[in-house]
């Protein structure tokens, strides 16, 4: 390890390098008055202090490589086919986060990163530790898993929000699926499966989105995670008397009946959010009955809302 002096702005810079046999880590300097030369005593003490900092490093970089690894190791445990013993999971938790207790939320995300971005999952994991440093987030597989200690759907957005911002920020974009809240390791393990399904059936490569696992379970129930193809059959072919439609009747009635079923059947709800008179909604509704059957019938209604659910999904992806 060499110290070398440099002069700028009429004073002298002894700079030394930080570095291990392999590696160089970066530098360390001292600024000295023009016409001051550096004496023994502070370039060998410029040199302690370097190997004292490379030290110090390598000591956090091996800290932060344990606890990634400690993380991956228990997410391996909680997923697994055959997982370890509750107590033993319990024990492997708390070295890896001391929230599990508190209401909290897992998310689950896939990333796609601009051109020229490289080891863009790590780079993704790197971003979201160091913008919420107290927060559970690892590598699984292809995929990102975090813990988000809030329960409010509101406020669990908005930090997500925060999330999705930071990795843009860093070249990449992600799909995220948030699920339920969460108080016990078993817990964890359903919805961050159920959460992965979801995600696996949705997933497009370029979503930029977040899902919310408690409004679209259903559709992990009633398909595959590989069944994609089947959804989207499953979507034209139930709505196929209205896609067929010039595209913006098509749409104008998609959209009421998407309102109807969300306001639950109740017709001026209905009118009022669509901003239309009753009548006109009535005429609506009755061209929709022509067309799919009795709006209000189960076997007909049940696969419908499936059906657009699952559409404005796909169309937003």
């Amino acid at each position: 390890m060499q110290t070398s002096v440099q002069r700028w702005c009429a004073l002298n810079w002894i700079l030394c390098p930080v570095a291990t046999r392999e590696e160089l880590l970066g530098y360390i300097w001292a600024m000295l008055p023009g016409g001051r030369e550096a004496t023994d005593a502070l370039r060998t003490a410029i040199e302690q202090a370097a190997r004292a900092v490379a030290r110090e490093m390598l000591r956090n970089r091996a800290a932060v490589e344990t606890e990634s690894r400690l993380r991956r190791e228990f997410l391996d445990d909680l997923l697994n086919e055959h997982p370890v013993p509750i107590d033993v999971l319990r024990h492997r938790a708390r070295q890896v986060w001391h929230s599990f207790s508190v209401p909290h939320r897992p998310f689950i995300g896939r990333v796609t990163a601009a051109p020229g971005v490289t080891n863009s999952l790590e780079r993704a994991r790197e971003a979201i530790a160091d913008s919420r440093p107290g927060d559970f987030v690892s590598i699984y597989g292809d995929r990102l898993i975090g813990l988000l200690p809030v329960a409010d759907p509101a406020e669990a957005h908005h930090h997500l929000n925060r999330i999705t911002s930071v990795l843009e920020r860093n070249g990449i974009k992600a799909n995220l699926v948030v699920g339920g809240i969460c108080s016990t390791l078993e817990e964890d393990r359903r919805v961050i499966r159920k959460a992965r399904e979801l995600q696996d059936l949705l997933f497009s490569p370029s979503a930029d989105q977040i899902l919310w696992l408690e409004q679209l379970e259903v559709l992990t129930a009633l398909f595959e995670p590989s069944g994609g193809a089947r959804l989207q059959a499953f979507i034209d072919n139930a709505l196929a008397p209205i896609l067929m439609l010039e595209r913006r009747q098509g749409a104008t009635l998609l959209k009421t009946l998407d309102l109807y079923y969300g306001c639950f059947g109740n017709r001026a709800e209905t009118a009022r959010k669509l901003g239309v008179h009753i009548n006109t909604l009535y005429h609506r509704l009755e061209r929709l009955t022509e067309l799919v059957g009795p709006l209000d019938d189960p076997v007909r209604s049940v696969p419908l809302q499936v059906a657009i659910l699952a559409r404005s999904i796909n169309r937003e992806l």
